[in-house]
C-alpha cells in the first residue's frame, strides 16, 4: 500500500510538471477588460518562454509570466497606477480578474487566441509572432494583415466619432490592434501613426467622461439654482402686486384691488 501510494504521488507530481511545461499558450491574445467605470481592450503576447508583453487600454505590461495554464501580469498607466492581473487558460480562451492600486474594486478580463497566430520558435520568442498557416505565402500573409489593420482602423474611427468614455476606450483598443497588425507587417510608420491614434483616443476618453459627468449633473444643478432663485422671485412679485393693490385702493377701485389680493394669495401664496 505504501509503495502504491508513493507511486501515485510521484505520478501525480510528474503529470503536474508535464502539464506546467507542455501546455503551449504562446501567441497573440486579444480581448477586453471590464470594470464599473467602463470597458477597454486587452492585447498581449505570450512567448514560448512564458514572457508576457503588450498592454491594455491606458496601460502597458511591465511584468508578467505564464506557467502551464496560469497567467499573471501587471500593467502601469501614464498616471503610475498599477493593475495586477491573474487568469487561467482554457483552450483558446483565457479569463480572470484584476485589481487596480488606486481602487479596491475587483474587475474582470477575458481574451481569446487570435486565429492562426502562434509565436515564432525563433531566438526572439514572444516578440516576433508569425502566422501558423503554412499554406499562405508571404504576400498573402501581408494581405491578410493589411485587411485586419484596415478593419481595426475602420472600427476605431467609427467608435471615435462618439464622445463617450466607452466609445473612446473601444476606439483606443481598435487602434492599438491596428498598430500591432502594422508592426507584424514590418510597417513601423503606420504602426506609430495607429499607436498615436490609440493614445489620443485614450486621452479623449477621460475628457468625454468628464463631459458626461457634467452633463448628468447639469439638470440637478439647474434645478437647485431655480429652487434658490424662486423665493426671491416670488417675493418680488408679491411686493409688486401689493404696491399695485394699494394704488387701486387709493384710486377707489376696491373691488379690483380685492381680486388682485386674492390672486396673489392663491397663485403665489403671498401673505
Amino acid at each position: 500500500m505504501r509503495l502504491l501510494g508513493a507511486m501515485t504521488f510521484i505520478g501525480a507530481s510528474v503529470l503536474g510538471v508535464l502539464d506546467a511545461h507542455a501546455v503551449d499558450i504562446s501567441g497573440i491574445w486579444m480581448g477586453s477588460i471590464q470594470c464599473s467605470y467602463g470597458r477597454g481592450s486587452l492585447n498581449i503576447t505570450v512567448g514560448r518562454d512564458g514572457s508576457i508583453s503588450g498592454g491594455v487600454t491606458n496601460g502597458t505590461v511591465t511584468s508578467g509570466s505564464a506557467r502551464g495554464r496560469s497567467v499573471r501580469f501587471s500593467t502601469t498607466n501614464a498616471f503610475g497606477n498599477v493593475s495586477n492581473f491573474t487568469g487561467t487558460v482554457v483552450g483558446d480562451d483565457m479569463s480572470g480578474t484584476y485589481r487596480q492600486s488606486a481602487s479596491s474594486e475587483v474587475c474582470s478580463w477575458d481574451a481569446s487566441l487570435r486565429t492562426g497566430i502562434r509565436t515564432s520558435q525563433s531566438a526572439n520568442p514572444g516578440k516576433d509572432p508569425e502566422p501558423n498557416y503554412s499554406k499562405l505565402d508571404a504576400k498573402k500573409k501581408r494581405a491578410a494583415r493589411e485587411k485586419d489593420a484596415q478593419s481595426f482602423l475602420t472600427a476605431g474611427a467609427a467608435a471615435a466619432r462618439y464622445c463617450t468614455y466607452t466609445d473612446q476606450m473601444v476606439a483606443a483598443g481598435r487602434f492599438s490592434q491596428a498598430a500591432e497588425a502594422f508592426r507584424l507587417m514590418g510597417d513601423s510608420v503606420r504602426s506609430v501613426k495607429a499607436d498615436r491614434l490609440a493614445k489620443a483616443a485614450s486621452a479623449r476618453a477621460d475628457v468625454c467622461q468628464r463631459k458626461q459627468r457634467t452633463a448628468r449633473a447639469a439638470p440637478a444643478r439647474k434645478a437647485n439654482e431655480v429652487a434658490k432663485a424662486q423665493p426671491k422671485d416670488v417675493a418680488r412679485k408679491c411686493k409688486d402686486l401689493a404696491d399695485y393693490q394699494k394704488k387701486l385702493e387709493k384710486a377707489g377701485q376696491t373691488e379690483l384691488a380685492l381680486k388682485v389680493r386674492l390672486q396673489a394669495k392663491l397663485k403665489l401664496k403671498c401673505r
